[in-house]
């Protein structure tokens, strides 16, 4: 039961990535859109996901390599996300 939970809460990340995709396509090519950096930051969120997701799926471990390098990910992340919401939001003072 555990693992069709694992798998549907995959598929509506996997979602969120697809859904984002056009926003980071426009970032790449340099014509963004006001408000696509927000959109990054849930791209970026998505793929974080899918990969502990994904990584919980596959390979049950601890200390492997995958979970550091996600780890590290979530981090940088995270300092994306602040960064944006520095810019989106109401400026230094939160």
């Amino acid at each position: 039961m555990i693992l069709v939970l694992y798998i549907l809460v995959l598929a509506a990340w996997a979602a969120v990535v697809a859904y984002m995709v056009p926003a980071v396509w426009a970032i790449y090519r340099r014509t963004p859109r006001y408000g696509d950096s927000s959109r990054l930051v849930c791209f970026a969120w998505g793929l974080l996901n899918l990969g502990f997701l994904s990584r919980r799926i596959i390979m049950d471990r601890d200390g492997d390599p995958a979970i550091v390098a996600l780890l590290i990910a979530s981090f940088c992340v995270a300092v994306l996300t602040i960064g944006t919401a520095r810019r989106y939001g109401r400026g230094y003072r939160v």
